[in-house]
């Protein structure tokens, strides 16, 4: 399990940068100029239900934008 997937579960990311940071490096889009938006989209749809749902949201859409 990597840090990221074991921070994503159990509640190990203490502000939503940290997370916001983390996952943009775990799917290697940092620099890509459309990441924030699909970020942005993910956590309007998941961030009620935690991370991990945001998580599950931003993996669909990040491969709109690779």
């Amino acid at each position: 399990m990597s840090e990221f997937t074991s921070k994503l579960y159990n509640n190990g990311f203490k502000s939503y940068e940290e997370f916001k940071i983390e996952l943009f490096k775990f799917y290697d889009v940092t620099d890509n100029p459309k990441a924030n938006k699909a970020f942005n989209l993910a956590w309007d749809f998941g961030h009620s239900c935690g991370y991990s749902e945001v998580n599950n949201y931003f993996i669909d859409l990040v491969e709109l934008i690779k």
